[in-house]
């Protein structure tokens, strides 16, 4: 769950700017800022964003402006599609920004701030919520050595699986999709009508939805109209059977996975359920606990998933997740080099601990101590948090120190991300039917 402390909403440490952008920060209330951010559109991301939004500008991806445009109603005037992959300039902030598909629900990007000022280089990331593949860390790399900083300063990390340290190593997201592909023919060797109902939430596990529909061949069939358009708002059009058409493949609510209601809610001899969430990693399912992070990748043998059956229904739980395993973001971290990391996860203590386990991780450095620091956040003049964890005062803002310290800067590669195109502000909320025609 992301965090509700708006110190960690701010685009902040920037030489010689002062806060002026947030990420994913609607709740922070009355702050003046022309400059909002949504990585995604999960419901803890977009808190306090309202039909009424008429407080400056939202940058995000092209899918999750529609969504935004779609599903709260905010003015399409409003909400700036930004392009995947190439940077582009925001003149009235100073920042280049680059945005990245993060690997998570449709629509869902890391993004790259660089500052743009002479003599100010400073480039800062924000994961949103992320899964750290190998392909996306290849992706981030190149962009950050294009930028004139060529190291990270600043990382606003998604540490939802950090903690407690080593618990949450889960298979590789690929692996997880196989097993889901695995059990489908294996239910349809047992019965060629089985009916398939996948467990997805408003916005996520559509590719494991996808990859029923790949092993099945059979389109799948939304559990109701609103489902039907988000999948088609999130590019999942292609998959989906006509409307009016029912078949054996159907995308439904997770929490509806229960073997004992599946069977009184779908008709069947075989009614298989999928379950798909890292919170259902089992320990017999882990690589040994000896494992570098290296060698996790290779240690993962998925056995059958776990499964419970009640009457003509049978639910799998596999242990599939959108976000990081404890391994990835280790290798993420130790990778990426930032000099300074902040939890985007949890209260106060629980963000500190978090990157503590991070970078403390056998994983991520071998017999090295790391810097630790606490340090209390620049006040920001006339903002209020809705249902703030505890009083602004008393607030301190969780980061840590010594990346720096323990790896030299990478060295600066051709980058084969576009050159960044410029965008006027200013000139955009003047003419607005140049941010609508996308």
């Amino acid at each position: 769950m992301a965090t509700s402390d708006a110190e960690c909403k701010w685009v902040s440490g920037i030489p010689g700017q002062l806060n002026s952008a947030l990420v994913d920060g609607f709740m922070v209330k009355k702050s003046g800022c022309q400059h909002k951010f949504l990585t995604h559109f999960h419901g803890d991301h977009t808190t306090g964003l309202y039909k009424s939004f008429n407080e400056g500008i939202i940058y995000c991806s092209e899918v999750t402006r529609n969504l935004v445009i779609s599903e709260i109603g905010v003015e399409p005037k409003r909400v700036v599609a930004l392009p995947l992959e190439r940077g582009r300039v925001i003149e009235t902030l100073g920042l280049k920004v680059t945005l990245i598909d993060a690997n998570h629900c449709p629509g869902a990007v890391v993004i790259l701030f660089e500052s743009m000022r002479p003599h100010a280089a400073f480039l800062g990331v924000h994961t949103g919520d992320f899964r750290a593949g190998s392909q996306l860390i290849t992706k981030i790399q190149s962009a950050v050595s294009a930028t004139r900083a060529a190291k990270i300063d600043k990382l606003w990390l998604d540490t939802t699986y950090a903690l407690p340290p080593d618990k949450w190593r889960l298979p590789p997201m690929g692996d997880t999709l196989d097993a889901v592909k695995r059990v489908c023919l294996q239910e349809l060797e047992r019965d060629k009508n089985t009916v398939f109902v996948i467990g997805m939430y408003t916005i996520g596990k559509e590719r494991v939805l996808n990859a029923v529909v790949e092993a099945t061949g059979i389109k799948a069939t939304p559990c109701n109209s609103k489902r039907y358009n988000l999948l088609s708002l999130c590019g999942y059009g292609s998959i989906l059977s006509p409307k009016g058409v029912m078949t054996n493949v159907i995308a439904a609510p997770l929490n509806d996975l229960k073997p004992q209601e599946l069977g009184s809610i779908y008709k069947g001899s075989n009614i298989v359920g999928f379950r798909c969430t890292g919170w259902g990693l089992r320990k017999i399912d882990m690589p040994p606990p000896t494992t570098t992070s290296v060698q996790h990748q290779a240690a993962w043998k998925l056995p059958t998933p776990a499964s419970y059956r009640h009457g003509n229904a049978v639910v799998y739980t596999i242990p599939y997740s959108e976000h990081s395993s404890f391994d990835e973001l280790c290798s993420f971290t130790s990778t990426v080099k930032p000099s300074l990391i902040i939890s985007t996860v949890g209260g106060e203590e629980a963000r500190l601990a978090a990157v503590r386990a991070v970078t403390q991780s056998r994983y991520t450095q071998q017999n090295i101590q790391s810097l630790f620091a606490s340090k209390k956040p620049v006040p920001v003049s006339a903002c209020t948090t809705v249902q703030p964890a505890v009083s602004p005062g008393a607030r301190k803002q969780t980061e840590v120190k010594g990346f720096h310290t323990l790896f030299s800067a990478p060295k600066r590669q051709k980058s084969n991300f576009a050159q960044p195109e410029v965008i006027d502000i200013d000139s955009l909320e003047s003419e607005p039917e140049e941010v609508v025609d996308l």
